[in-house]
């Protein structure tokens, strides 16, 4: 959805309108309405524009909203470890390489700033509320706030694939629905079953009456299969906490009635997931020769053979689909047999 710049301003209006009112919200807001990036404008400078997104307007207000408490912030940064600290910087120089490197100046900056600068910025404002319970509870809430956002605005706009009736609601593949849910609903399993205040449980348990039933029906494999995965192994570790009585921290701990629902819940959700995809024909085409796994795999061993062209500088940011599709020619000048499945591919 692409909006004139003219309503960016009243947006922008209400947000400074918050963050005078009450920061916290305003610092927040972006976890809550993080599909707005689906609303796409882009703001004039002479011969120029400025491609931005509602997103990217949140953001903005939130770090400078954030930045005001730079006490707070200053004391967060000097307790992270070195080692992460040394690696954040890592990639941000990495990433700065590469879209100076790259091909298309307007490409890998748009990249540069919306994937590795505005990200870092706000993992800073953020920093201050995960030292605290309270701090990180606010966030946890955010977040879960912002998947039932977008799960009930794509179970309203109800769009759905015309292959096997997937859910894809507000976003252009099902997948991508599915990539917000499937680490939500990991985490609304552990809130709704450790040891927090029951305000927070029970809006956990609401999160997860929206997202179980959303995310098998965007009908992803990777989806149902990581929600699983990880709840196999936070029970795994939470049972090691309970081997060590000196550690008595309330985080990352569950009863072993607790990790008993959440394994049973876990077993039932991939169940009804594969009883969907039996049901729409989605399980029988997975298991096919030209499935999207073997898609899949044609891309990934497609993307090999650029790393290793090119194993360090790489093809410069925002410039994947290109040289993927460059490399396929060449690869099919060489061997005309080869299986290319998927020409089109946005992303690495």
């Amino acid at each position: 959805m692409t909006v004139p710049p003219l309503a960016l301003i009243p947006l922008a209006a209400a947000g400074v309108l918050l963050a005078i009112w009450r920061p916290t919200a305003a610092v927040l807001l972006p976890l809550v309405l993080h599909a707005s990036y689906l609303v796409r404008s882009a703001i004039p400078f002479g011969a120029f524009t400025l491609p931005t997104t509602v997103l990217e307007l949140l953001l903005g207000i939130a770090v400078i909203t954030g930045l005001s408490q730079w006490k707070a912030i200053s004391e967060a940064l000097r307790a992270v470890p070195k080692s992460v600290s040394a690696l954040v910087l890592i990639f941000l120089a990495a990433a700065t390489v590469s879209a100076a490197v790259a091909p298309h100046p307007r490409t890998a900056g748009g990249s540069w700033k919306a994937f590795v600068v505005e990200p870092i910025l706000y993992a800073v404002v953020l920093l201050p509320f995960l030292r605290t319970p309270r701090g990180r509870r606010s966030v946890t809430e955010a977040l879960l706030l912002g998947g039932m956002v977008a799960t009930i605005s794509s179970l309203i706009v109800g769009s759905v694939t015309p292959d096997f009736g997937r859910l894809r609601g507000i976003y252009d593949v099902p997948n991508s629905l599915a990539l917000i849910l499937a680490p939500l609903t990991v985490g609304a399993f552990i809130l709704a079953t450790a040891g927090e205040p029951s305000t927070t449980r029970r809006f956990a348990r609401l999160s997860l009456a929206l997202f179980v039933p959303t995310l098998l029906l965007t009908q992803s494999f990777g989806g149902i299969l990581s929600v699983a995965f990880a709840g196999i192994f936070i029970s795994w570790r939470s049972s090691l906490h309970r081997r060590r009585p000196a550690d008595t921290s309330e985080n990352d701990q569950l009863s072993r009635t607790s990790r008993r629902t959440v394994l049973s819940v876990l077993a039932l959700v991939v169940i009804a997931g594969l009883g969907i995809q039996l049901l729409t024909g989605k399980f029988s085409y997975a298991v096919r020769r030209d499935s999207s796994l073997a898609s899949r795999l044609s891309i990934w061993g497609t993307s090999l053979r650029l790393i290793q062209d090119r194993p360090f500088r790489g093809t410069g940011l925002g410039t994947f689909e290109p040289a993927y599709q460059q490399k396929l020619h060449e690869i099919l000048a060489r061997s005309p047999e080869f299986p290319v499945r998927e020409w089109v591919v946005r992303d690495p």
